[in-house]
């Protein structure tokens, strides 16, 4: 049954091939390397302040 109200953007396909190769070499899901890539991204732009301080996120 489909949620409804639920947006899930879909990964552009060109950096699917990257994301999977990176994932693999840190052992880490592609979908963490997301989360942390937008979160990096919005902290940087100032719409979301940052929740964790450095020493406490994984090496990118």
């Amino acid at each position: 049954m489909a949620r409804c109200g639920v947006y899930s953007p879909k990964v552009p396909e060109r950096f699917i091939p990257t994301l999977y190769q990176l994932g693999r070499a840190r052992g880490r899901p592609m979908t963490d390397l997301i989360a942390e890539a937008v979160e990096r991204y919005l902290v940087e732009e100032g719409w979301l302040q940052q929740e964790r301080n450095d020493a406490e996120r994984p090496a990118v």
